[in-house]
């Protein structure tokens, strides 16, 4: 596979799991925190890294949000929660998926500079 190819399937997968991150993080019921399965991220940052030193160190800050996220243990908050407390700190998991949003904005910085 070519680089490119490899670097866009790189962000296809950070983007996927940043996405689905932020349903587990802000989920309003059980189904939908049980339903999300990104056990096999790291596998694949790690192979598809390989070409990209710089992206490395990036990946691995996002698998370690992403462990964190996956291991807080905050109830699901009710449908009925004012979003003032969904999007705060709050919610425990929130302040996890700030840190994962951070680090996907420094993988969107570096993907665009490899890309040029």
């Amino acid at each position: 596979m070519s680089k490119t190819r490899t670097l866009e399937k790189l962000a296809k997968l950070v983007f996927a799991v940043s996405s689905e991150a932020e349903f587990f993080a802000y989920a309003t019921s059980p189904q939908i925190r049980d339903s999300i399965d990104w056990s096999g991220f790291k596998r694949s940052a790690e192979t598809d890294s390989r070409p990209f030193p710089s992206l490395r160190p990036i990946l691995g800050r996002i698998t370690v949000c992403l462990d964190a996220l996956r291991t807080c243990r905050a109830p699901v908050l009710s449908k009925s929660t004012p979003s003032r407390i969904l999007f705060s700190d709050a919610n425990p998991c929130h302040t996890h998926f700030c840190e994962l949003k951070k680090e996907v904005e420094a993988f969107k910085r570096e993907f665009q500079r490899l890309s040029l």
